[in-house]
């Protein structure tokens, strides 16, 4: 799945919101920060449920030739 910020305007050019998807953990909070700040008072945060998943971790083989 790729990684998207959503960001939606209200109508009225005031009410802002912004939406991780495609992201799993908490660190989906880095990736807005920056994003929050440059808008202003955050309001309200709401974390879904893949902010509570723990991301996947890459696996690595390692192969031992003869001596």
């Amino acid at each position: 799945m790729p990684k998207k910020i959503i960001v939606s305007v209200g109508a009225d050019g005031q009410g802002v919101s912004v939406e991780v998807d495609g992201w799993v953990g908490p660190g989906c909070q880095n990736l807005t920060a920056n994003l929050e700040t440059a808008l202003g008072k955050v309001i309200d945060k709401q974390a879904k449920a893949e902010f509570y998943q723990r991301p996947a971790m890459q696996e690595e083989s390692i192969t031992q030739g003869e001596p």
